[in-house]
């Protein structure tokens, strides 16, 4: 017998999401770690700290500090405005 293993992201601390630059066609889609704050996003992608981010979710771009693993679904597409 064999066992199925649940291949979902839901529960492994781990969420992909698509970048979209303002103004740009295209997307790229990155990978997002519990825990993670838009500062140490922004980082990591090499973005001006003064780069806005913004989910579905939230009207208003979030603040450095806020927590983005907790703000987005899988494959949410997260909007940067320079």
């Amino acid at each position: 017998m064999t066992t199925q293993k649940n291949c979902s992201n839901g529960n492994s601390g781990i969420k992909w999401i698509h970048v979209k630059a303002s103004g740009l066609f295209g997307f790229q889609t990155v990978v997002i770690w519990a825990g993670e704050t838009v500062d140490q996003f922004k980082q990591l992608l090499g973005l001006d700290a003064q780069t806005m981010v913004t989910v579905p979710t939230a009207g208003l771009p979030l603040p450095a500090e806020a927590n983005l693993f907790d703000y987005v679904k899988d494959f949410d597409t997260v909007l940067l405005h320079a």
